[in-house]
């Protein structure tokens, strides 16, 4: 437990930093460069993914063997959050303020900021328990049921 609160922490610590620039370049290529909501958070998410992988291999999980190993897994990992965070924060978002008046920029807005925390749990989850996992370590003696021929 001691382990997985350190990682989280390490992870917290490299998250914000990347999640500060990955939400700046989503703020500034949809509410400057106008690349729309899918755009604006695809491209930032590429960009920012790198420099993720890089600290959160080295840092976060202190993961060894090659990029060949994570890489690949990463960026599944990558994807499926970003899709799933990103497909249910805009039809949710859109739903819960319907009724308030506000603009779509504004909804889009929001809804960003729901697919960036969203992204941030679902990341962190995937990233220990399958992109970087250790090798679970087997028991020696004790409670082993085996099988006889």
């Amino acid at each position: 437990m001691k382990t997985l609160m350190g990682e989280f922490a390490r992870f917290g610590s490299v998250g914000l930093l990347v999640t500060l620039l990955g939400a700046s370049l989503i703020f500034v290529f949809y509410n400057v460069l106008d690349l729309g909501y899918w755009g604006s958070s695809a491209t930032a998410y590429v960009l920012a993914s790198l420099i993720s992988y890089k600290l959160n291999k080295g840092l976060t999980f202190q993961a060894s063997g090659s990029w060949k190993k994570h890489l690949p897994k990463f960026g599944i990992t990558i994807a499926t959050c970003y899709l799933i965070a990103y497909s249910m924060a805009r039809p949710f978002i859109y739903q819960a303020l319907k009724s308030e008046g506000l603009s779509e920029a504004t909804r889009d807005n929001a809804a960003l900021l729901l697919g960036i925390v969203t992204f941030t749990g679902l990341n962190f989850l995937g990233q220990k328990f399958w992109v970087f996992s250790k090798p679970r370590k087997e028991h020696s003696g004790g409670n082993h049921i085996s099988k006889s021929s």
